[in-house]
């Protein structure tokens, strides 16, 4: 048993997007031998979904992620490994870890640059993809390792990592993200 080249499938449920997911899926399944496209006539949900694929998997482990979720690098050979060793286990989960799918944007107000690092932030989040309202928010940012991220904020921000500041990419150039909020203060930029 392993997860290298020809021993393992990859089976994809397709529930009635309404974007491009199924233009990309059936490509995928064309250009690839072990992943296999189940297209869902209508809409008909999770759990339906996941009964679907089930029926269409071959092999003695089967590993499942949502469209939203997201699973680290190692997560596979480590619970393969898990299971083979502990062959009473049938079920095997994982820790979980929450982050958005989609960005936030909000209009930068004010900043406040403070002696340990941190940035305290005054913004209007603005109506963009699920935010729905048009609001005054403050949260503090500080630079931990490769990011930039949310500290003190409301929990719907809490852990979020910063992406961008106005048009510049904080993976692309994550020194001058102070900078890049000065340049977007007092509404000038998102």
């Amino acid at each position: 048993t392993g997860i290298g080249a020809g021993c393992y499938e990859v089976v994809f449920v397709e529930d009635s997007s309404d974007d491009s997911t199924l233009s990309i899926l059936r490509r995928l399944a064309d250009e690839h031998p072990h992943v296999q496209l189940v297209e869902n006539e209508g809409q008909r949900g999770v759990a339906a979904s996941i009964c679907e694929g089930w029926r269409h998997c071959h092999g003695d482990f089967v590993a499942r992620l949502d469209a939203d979720d997201e699973a680290e690098p190692e997560r596979l050979v480590k619970q393969l490994r898990y299971m083979e060793q502990h062959p009473s286990i049938s079920v095997l989960g994982g820790r979980v870890r929450t982050f958005w799918t989609e960005q936030r944007k909000c209009t930068i107000d004010r900043i406040s640059e403070k002696a340990d690092g941190r940035v305290v932030v005054s913004a209007w989040r603005e109506f963009y993809g699920n935010q729905t309202s048009r609001m005054r928010e403050q949260f503090t940012l500080r630079k931990q390792g490769p990011h930039v991220m949310v500290e003190d904020s409301s929990a719907e921000y809490a852990g979020c990592r910063v992406v961008g500041v106005g048009g510049h990419s904080l993976a692309m150039d994550l020194e001058n993200w102070k900078s890049a909020l000065r340049d977007v203060e007092c509404g000038l930029g998102e």
